[in-house]
């Protein structure tokens, strides 16, 4: 078992860490930045909004036994406000959410969360996603330390 792929955002830009099969594609209110209390280094992800969006590939088609391990901030959440991590099997033609945030969630403490998708795998469109669901510019969603994670 050992690292497939890894961000842990310390280039500052969208095509940082080893093992993906390209950059990563974002939208809306989402950024790679020093602000907010990185968990590791100088930088993270951070989304924000309704609208913050971050997504990248890994090539999963020779593996198994595959979990993602990462570490997550949420800060500022009100009633009905969430983030998740969403993964596809099949390049973004169907989704699966792993985990969805809330309000009473968002201590603004970085804390990290280890998720086994091998049911998902084998794959070679595997995508991993993080969305945000927030009203508000000061309502953030955090990532850091992103790994994948199997043999």
């Amino acid at each position: 078992m050992s690292v497939i792929a890894s961000d842990n955002f310390e280039s500052g830009g969208w095509s940082g860490g080893s093992g993906w099969e390209g950059s990563w594609s974002q939208s809306g209110d989402s950024g790679i930045m020093a602000a907010g209390e990185p968990h590791g280094g100088l930088y993270h992800l951070r989304l924000r909004r309704a609208t913050g969006y971050a997504e990248r590939e890994v090539d999963l088609s020779d593996k198994n036994d595959v979990s993602i391990r990462v570490w997550v901030k949420t800060a500022d959440f009100e009633e009905d406000e969430t983030a998740s991590i969403l993964i596809s099997q099949n390049g973004g033609d169907s989704w699966v959410t792993l985990r969805t945030w809330v309000d009473g969630e968002d201590d603004n403490e970085y804390d990290y969360y280890e998720f086994d998708v091998s049911a998902y795998v084998p794959s070679s469109e595997f995508l991993i996603a993080f969305d945000a669901n927030m009203n508000w510019k000061y309502d953030y969603f955090y990532i850091d330390d992103l790994e994948v994670y199997g043999g």
